[in-house]
């Protein structure tokens, strides 16, 4: 966390699979910058973003890629491969709130024994290119319940939750689990 005046402003990310074979090579990572004070804010600049990214290689280069003169277009143009040069990110437009009505079931739960319905009432929505929604609520004066869901399709929804006190996460690790609409 870093303090901003009398405000403590922290860094988010959040990173889904985009399939859920495990050899898959790509993913999407969101992130966003928090401000707190009297209640959660998500800090504009900078933005939230979403990025898609590509494994490379099998083998970790710890960070060292661009070691050795950075990266110049060639190798840039290389690490993108040729089926994602001149690719939008997606060609999808953002979801709206008619995918975050129905009824959910969870059906594949990981660090959850049994996860608490979404925020109804007074939460905030973010809908955002790739399928991604970031969801929250401020509950009390101090705790703020923060969801970021990736919908694969319109009948499942990937959900990672984490809950702040006084601009600190609580209870751990972020709480995570896929569900599926029954309705």
């Amino acid at each position: 966390l870093l303090p901003l005046g009398d405000t403590l402003r922290s860094r988010i990310e959040t990173t889904f699979g985009l399939s859920d074979n495990a050899e898959e090579l790509n993913r999407i990572r969101v992130a966003l910058t928090a401000l707190w004070s009297e209640e959660f804010k998500i800090a504009s600049p900078p933005p939230v973003t979403v990025v898609t990214e590509r494994r490379t290689s099998s083998e970790s280069s710890s960070g060292t890629i661009a070691d050795g003169g950075g990266l110049d277009g060639r190798t840039v143009t290389t690490l993108i491969g040729k089926e994602l040069q001149r690719e939008p990110f997606t060609k999808q437009s953002p979801l709206d709130a008619s995918v975050l009505k129905g009824s959910w079931q969870c059906i594949q739960e990981s660090q959850v024994d049994e996860p608490p319905p979404l925020c109804d009432d007074g939460s905030s929505e973010l809908f955002l290119p790739g399928n991604i929604v970031i969801r929250y609520k401020t509950e009390s004066s101090s705790r703020t319940k923060l969801d970021v869901m990736q919908y694969v399709g319109t009948t499942k929804r990937r959900v990672v939750r984490r809950f702040y006190e006084d601009g600190k996460m609580v209870d751990g690790l972020p709480k995570s689990w896929t569900e599926e609409l029954i309705e």
